[in-house]
């Protein structure tokens, strides 16, 4: 107890010398922003807060403002929810790294990830690990998704209300196994241990966010929720060392017997690099696939877990969903394949508006090092620059009725003259998500099997449109529901309505 006082006064100290050397600074910050208290800035407003109010108190911080300035101590974020104002900061490199303060809180489990990273070190690990997401690598995960769908599909409860939320991490997490090591992991206990250990450490992440006696880590490790992390950390750890292990041996096999992979999956590039490339070390491999599984495995089954619910409130889309798959797929059962993607334009659409709506990630950040002018404001070096690609995405000069749900708005001739950056789920430039064309196919082709065994209900609850969850909204990295992504699946025993000849089946 005497250790945690004294860390605490230390911190504190710490606080009010550096708030000193702040005010002494002759350039500051020109955005405005709500009123804020000396010193201490906007930091009451979150004291104690419940993080199920998290995401609406930000919004309400900086509601009617394209730029908005907040302050917690020593940390200044300039909010911005303007698309014409995040080109800018896409098209200039000084402003291309990720947030220096934002993205530290995820070092205590990965520090050398592609979404930690900065400078020359990012564009190093971008270049090693783009050639596992090209179209004709992807294409070949598509069997691997639908192995993982039907998987759910005969473990999902049925007649009765389900949180969606607890089951989706499982298939997600084997998709994420199946696609980046080659193979499947039986042992079901850690791929449980590793799904429960990205939701606990996205809540502390958001909880340290914005309370500034937890920002040192050695501080935060005297803590519960400190000690509890590190032993959640070393059972992924475990896994992860074990994942590469696996993977090194079914790549010394492979060349003993074949000439080439048939495919390259993530961990082939990260471990089998050419002779002329600089190897990966074993802690960038390491935090490599700590990053990866959280970014893909967390996001997608967020947007999964939108479109679901969203699909029990609107069963006029659902049936519009159900068409276009007997029009594709007829009465047959068989596998999705990647030949069926261009085919499945209306689904396409739909996801588009689900990640619109309801972005998996709502913010992203990016850092100022240097005193610089944005949008005609002094920006302060060290200051963190906020997306809100939430409002982005409901700014009404951009989208018309943008608190409806419609994926017709997605329609060439509607879209083609929208704001470049007005739809940013997957960020937009060279610091755009690499893996945005794999979740779009995993979410097309897990969906479409889905719906041609169950169709989706709505639950006894107080959500009767779409257009209500954004009440309950929550903000934990990703973006969630308050009370869970309740659904019920009934049986199609009749099968998708006809409405079309279907489509040939692929080769």
């Amino acid at each position: 107890m005497a250790a945690v006082t004294v860390a605490v006064l230390v911190a504190l100290v710490a606080c009010i010398v550096a708030l000193a050397l702040r005010a002494m600074k002759g350039y500051r910050s020109s955005v405005p922003g709500p009123p804020a208290l000396p010193f201490i800035g906007h930091a009451l407003e979150f004291v104690n807060m419940d993080l199920d109010k998290l995401f609406h108190t930000l919004l309400k911080l900086v509601e009617g403002r394209h730029l908005c300035q907040l302050s917690l101590l020593t940390r200044t974020v300039i909010v911005i929810s303007d698309p014409t104002c995040f080109g800018e900061l896409v098209r200039r490199k000084d402003l291309n790294d990720k947030s220096v303060f934002a993205y530290s809180l995820l070092h205590v489990v990965a520090k050398r990830g592609l979404i930690q990273l900065g400078g020359p070190e990012w564009k190093e690990h971008r270049v090693w690990l783009a050639p596992g997401f090209k179209k004709s690598v992807l294409d070949t995960f598509v069997t691997d998704f639908n192995a993982v769908a039907k998987d759910f599909l005969k473990t999902v409860p049925t007649e009765q209300d389900v949180d969606v939320r607890k089951l989706i991490g499982r298939p997600m997490t084997r998709a994420f196994i199946l696609t980046s090591l080659g193979d499947d992991w039986d042992e079901d206990d850690e791929i449980h241990s590793i799904t429960d250990f990205i939701d606990e450490f996205f809540r502390t992440v958001m909880l340290r966010s914005f309370n500034p006696l937890l920002w040192s880590d050695s501080l935060f490790m005297l803590t519960a929720d400190g000690r509890n992390m590190l032993k959640m950390k070393e059972v992924v750890d475990s896994f992860t060392k074990k994942f590469i292990i696996r993977k090194r041996a079914a790549l010394r096999t492979k060349k003993s017997e074949e000439a080439e992979p048939i495919r390259k999956t993530l961990m082939d590039i990260m471990i089998d690099t050419p002779e002329h490339q600089e190897p990966m070390s074993e802690e960038a491999i390491q935090d490599e696939v700590k990053t990866s599984y959280a970014a893909s495995v967390e996001t997608t089954a967020t947007a999964l877990c939108w479109a679901l619910k969203i699909l029990s409130l609107m069963p006029e889309v659902q049936q519009r969903l159900c068409d276009e798959l007997y029009q594709v797929f007829g009465d047959s059962d068989r596998d999705v394949c990647s030949e069926d993607m261009p085919q499945l334009k209306y689904m396409e659409r739909f996801f588009k508006e689900v990640l619109r709506m309801y972005p998996p990630v709502p913010f992203i950040a990016r850092q100022c090092y240097n005193n610089t002018e944005i949008w005609g404001h002094q920006v302060a070096a060290g200051t963190t620059l906020a997306i809100n690609i939430f409002s982005i995405h409901r700014d009404p000069r951009y989208w018309k009725d943008p608190g409806i749900f419609d994926p017709d708005r997605f329609l060439p001739d509607i879209a083609k003259d929208r704001h470049p950056y007005a739809y940013i789920p997957f960020s937009a430039g060279s610091r755009n998500c690499i893996g945005g064309t794999y979740a779009m196919q995993l979410m097309v082709t897990f969906l479409a099997t889905a719906l041609r065994t169950y169709s989706v209900h709505p639950v006894d609850d107080h959500h009767k449109s779409a257009q209500t969850l954004t009440d309950d909204m929550t903000y934990n990295i990703t973006s969630g529901l308050r009370g869970g992504v309740r659904v019920k699946f009934l049986s199609r025993v009749a099968g998708l309505r006809p409405q079309a000849q279907p489509a040939t089946a692929c080769s």
